[in-house]
């Protein structure tokens, strides 16, 4: 959310928070330059704690997750996404990344 353009929000978010308090961050993706927006609402000493390869590690998928990409217009889409879960095996698991929240809103109702 921190690169996404949400700062205004969080901004706002955090300034009614009290100044004593725990905050957590968690992320696929830990940038230099999102870590650096991230430390203004840290408080002192924060801890990092980096999985898979530590904090300046090359950023890769973790090999137990399956991934496929499939080329669509933005007309196929949804086709392509509703048959895509309904192939699935029951009790799948899937997550599905949008760009947009409006995108996730309309996604999650498929």
């Amino acid at each position: 959310m921190l690169d996404m353009g949400f700062e205004p929000q969080l901004k706002a978010l955090f300034g009614g928070l009290p100044s004593l308090r725990q905050t957590l961050l968690f992320t696929a993706t830990w940038p230099k330059s999102v870590r650096k927006l991230a430390a203004s609402y840290m408080g002192s000493d924060p801890v990092s704690l980096f999985l898979g390869g530590g904090e300046d590690a090359e950023l890769t998928a973790n090999v137990a997750v399956s991934q496929e990409f499939v080329h669509a217009t933005d007309d196929e889409k949804d086709k392509k996404l509703y048959d895509l879960l309904c192939g699935l095996e029951e009790n799948s698991r899937v997550i599905a990344f949008a760009n947009t929240k409006r995108r996730c809103e309309h996604l999650a109702k498929l």
